[in-house]
């Protein structure tokens, strides 16, 4: 089965994206795992974003998955993840 979003995420404001308190790494939590390394796909078009895991643990009864690179849009419970994989350097 594929993954879907279970909570909304919402992207660093611009006017925040130079602050240092906001650089923690977001958090997604999805019904699926994704191993550590991979990239995913969030959203539909046209507003689809390709980002990567970092790490993904299980926490009952879904998994929240660290991510490595930013999101710039906001998405919504519900939203499909797609799960590309590794990709070539």
């Amino acid at each position: 089965m594929a993954p879907t979003l279970v909570s909304d995420v919402q992207p660093v404001p611009e006017k925040y994206e130079d602050d240092p308190r906001f650089h923690a790494p977001r958090v997604l939590v999805i019904t699926e795992p994704v191993p550590a390394g991979w990239w995913i796909s969030v959203g539909s078009s046209p507003d689809t974003e390709v980002v990567q895991i970092d790490t993904c643990e299980f926490a009952e009864p879904h998994y929240l998955c660290r991510l490595a690179t930013p999101l710039a849009k906001p998405h919504a419970a519900g939203e499909p993840v797609g799960v590309i994989g590794e990709l070539p350097d």
